[in-house]
């Protein structure tokens, strides 16, 4: 199997995981704080990611160019993070999924901006499409009802960002060490919002929480090698199946039922999605006859 498939495989298993993850978060409530949340998430991601750079022998090292890029990684995916909580607490779940999951939209700008990828005018087309379905779901009325989407939007460009740096870092960082670093650097950027503000988990709120850091963590370790394999114009398209997982999960599991607006937001998103695999698939084609 070459490293494109590979990578491919990689991004499906990440939706699924971060959907999951997301069904942890919602089903924590709102007794634990969104801070402690995330803390919680992190801290097991960084002890199960040490624990496996250990088991295999590998060294922690980051070249000294790579720092710069890695620590913009973390500030872009905590960003991400946070916000993608802060929806999901107040959203239904395939609302809030298919809004993060719009980071390949902006992969798509921030990959011409930041690592110079070529931006078409089928690809600013397929872009452009997938904003409108955002609007669709985001359903802009500027009332506070709006502000949760608006926050999810945030963490769609915060996510969009990380994926980005995450590619830069590709051949130069080893992707335990990506998530290893993201996780620290999450943890401790978490930590002083705990002050005078943390609730002590039991039961099954404890339970949900280990399942936010266990389905995270997993989420985090495919999306890294997906991003780490591949160019992410290329693979990028392939998050949009989370949409279709949270909205499947969302009925099943709490009964939500997204208007007629969302389904059309939702399906406009995975049409822009597959506008712009068919225009990576047919630059690849034309590069490989050349």
């Amino acid at each position: 199997m070459n490293n494109h498939k590979k990578a491919v495989g990689y991004i499906l298993l990440s939706a699924l995981a971060f959907s999951f993850m997301q069904v942890f978060v919602k089903l924590s409530g709102p007794d634990i704080p969104l801070f402690e949340k995330i803390f919680m998430r992190n801290l097991l991601i960084f002890f199960g990611m040490l624990f496996i750079i250990k088991k295999r022998g590998k060294k922690i090292e980051v070249p000294k160019k790579s720092r710069l890029p890695l620590l913009l990684r973390c500030m872009a995916g905590y960003m991400g993070v946070s916000c993608y909580f802060y929806a999901t607490q107040r959203m239904l779940l395939g609302d809030a999924n298919a809004i993060h999951q719009s980071s390949p939209i902006f992969v798509v700008l921030f990959s011409a901006l930041i690592i110079k990828e070529e931006l078409t005018k089928d690809k600013l087309l397929a872009v452009i499409l997938g904003f409108v379905g955002v609007l669709f779901i985001v359903k802009p009325s500027f009332n506070s009802s709006a502000f949760p989407a608006f926050v999810g939007l945030c963490g769609s460009l915060g996510s969009a960002l990380a994926y980005v740096f995450i590619n830069s870092l590709r051949g130069d960082v080893e992707g335990e060490v990506i998530i290893l670093a993201f996780a620290g650097f999450s943890s401790l950027v978490s930590l002083p919002f705990l002050i005078g503000d943390f609730v002590m988990p039991q039961g099954w709120t404890l339970v949900f929480l280990l399942g936010i850091g266990l389905f995270g963590g997993l989420g985090q370790y495919f999306v890294t090698s997906g991003y780490s394999l591949a160019r992410a114009g290329e693979i990028s398209v392939y998050g949009y199946t989370g949409i279709i997982f949270s909205a499947i999960i969302g009925i099943l599991l709490f009964n939500e039922r997204p208007d007629i607006l969302s389904f059309l937001g939702m399906g406009i998103i995975i049409l822009s999605g597959y506008l712009l695999f068919k225009v990576n698939l047919n630059k690849k084609t034309k590069v490989l006859e050349e």
